[in-house]
């Protein structure tokens, strides 16, 4: 396999303050509503924290595909912003590129988020990928947490339309869990991949884990996350797998910086 090189160049600015700010983002979190700050899935949750956090990551999909992804994600406590950029390296069929940004919104101080995504390959051939969010927190910080999802895939002949409803708890201990159901067929409910995820985080590890079962498919997907903190500096590495016959392990590390 021939070696690649990959280079992201990327210059933010961003207002004095920042620099201040409190690191209290979600660290580590899989699933939907409690995901890691550097995340997509969800993109409302960038506008809770007062933080600024860089992170790089390598991923290994089986012996065939390789990830190599860069992310940015600002927080000011009200707005949030994220950006990201991958390059997947695959044995068959060279390198192609993908960017995207992401905004949220507190609309309700801790109660109330909204965001939205944009991801697009940059191959002449490639589509992209549009989503929403919307998560209800009742109580604040803590508590009772309900979120809904929506993804449609944009520049294709027919469009893939996703649809999430979650439904969790979280402490102010660092412990949370969620249960979800995703909708990947609108118009055929037995596509249906049910999911529940528990996070626990303090101020030195964090643990994420998952478990995804596919009804039309009757097959599974089991996930998990560990990381360490440091002073401005974490790392982590994760995996999945399906642990059926012919299924391969996908496993990557990650490390970010947070100001």
């Amino acid at each position: 396999m021939k070696t690649t090189n990959l280079s992201f160049v990327i210059v933010l600015t961003v207002v004095s303050a920042v620099a201040q700010a409190k690191v209290d983002m979600n660290r580590g979190g899989v699933g939907f509503l409690y995901q890691d700050f550097n995340g997509i899935t969800n993109p409302g949750h960038f506008a809770k924290p007062r933080t600024y956090a860089a992170e790089g990551s390598y991923v290994r999909g089986g012996s065939s595909l390789t990830t190599y992804g860069m992310s940015l994600g600002l927080g000011m406590g009200q707005f949030g912003f994220g950006a990201f950029g991958n390059m997947y390296s695959s044995v068959a069929g060279g390198n192609t590129l993908s960017a995207g940004g992401a905004v949220g919104i507190d609309v309700v101080k801790d109660r109330f988020n909204v965001g939205a995504s944009f991801v697009k390959g940059l191959s002449s051939s490639s589509s992209s990928l549009a989503a929403a969010s919307m998560v209800v927190t009742p109580s604040g910080m803590s508590g009772v947490a309900l979120g809904f999802g929506a993804t449609t895939t944009l520049g294709t002949v027919t469009a893939t339309r996703n649809v999430t409803a979650a439904l969790g708890v979280g402490s102010r201990s660092g412990l949370s869990g969620e249960v979800n159901a995703t909708a990947h067929t609108l118009s055929d409910l037995s596509n249906i991949e049910a999911a529940g995820f528990v996070n626990w985080s303090n101020n030195s590890i964090y643990l994420g884990t998952g478990f995804n079962y596919y009804l039309s498919s009757k097959s599974h997907l089991v996930e998990a996350r560990v990381g360490f903190i440091f002073p401005r500096l974490d790392f982590s590495f994760f995996g999945s797998t399906s642990f059926s016959s012919g299924s391969s392990m996908t496993y990557g590390t990650a490390v970010r910086s947070t100001f």
